[in-house]
């Protein structure tokens, strides 16, 4: 959960149990925080999801489309809402794991993608971005053609300087 002024306040992570005990574990938590919106990934499986979430919750909910080109767009807004220190989370270490290890590359075809680095993951820097993304906060972290930002994320393993997109 994610207030107006960006500071992440609580977080929730489940795997792999049945996704009818995920909406209720939801239903709970947007009960304790009274969301003006909730968002979900809609992919795959999540647009059948995101209808069942419609009937049985108050709250306005909204599905999230994540292809190559949202997914480098909330990361940019992500990535400049850290660094200029305008959002804040907890200190949850899989989501800080996950940061270290997140990571940008560029594919043969000159492709970006993002995406945690081997083993990891990257649910909850997703979450995050989201997050971010639901309260259209990101019209705050509108990057200028050509305007440069340190990233938190890894470029091939080496922490670097990537131009915004």
């Amino acid at each position: 959960a994610m207030d107006a002024s960006w500071r992440t306040l609580e977080i929730h992570r489940v795997n792999i149990i049945a996704w009818k005990l995920q909406r209720a574990q939801l239903a709970n938590f947007a009960e304790k925080f009274k969301p003006d919106i909730i968002m979900a990934e809609s992919n795959g499986v999540g647009d059948p999801l995101i209808e069942n979430l419609r009937d049985e919750l108050p709250f306005p909910i909204s599905g999230f489309v994540t292809s190559n080109q949202s997914k480098i767009k909330i990361i940019n807004q992500l990535a400049i809402a850290i660094e200029r220190g305008r959002v804040t989370y907890p200190d949850f270490p899989p989501l800080i794991s996950e940061l270290h290890a997140y990571e940008m590359s560029i594919t043969k075809a000159r492709n970006i993608v993002f995406g945690g680095e081997g083993r990891w993951h990257d649910d909850c820097v997703m979450s995050l971005a989201i997050a971010l993304e639901a309260h259209g906060n990101a019209r705050a972290f509108h990057v200028d053609e050509g305007e440069q930002y340190k990233t938190p994320f890894r470029v091939r393993g080496h922490l670097a300087t990537a131009k915004a997109m």
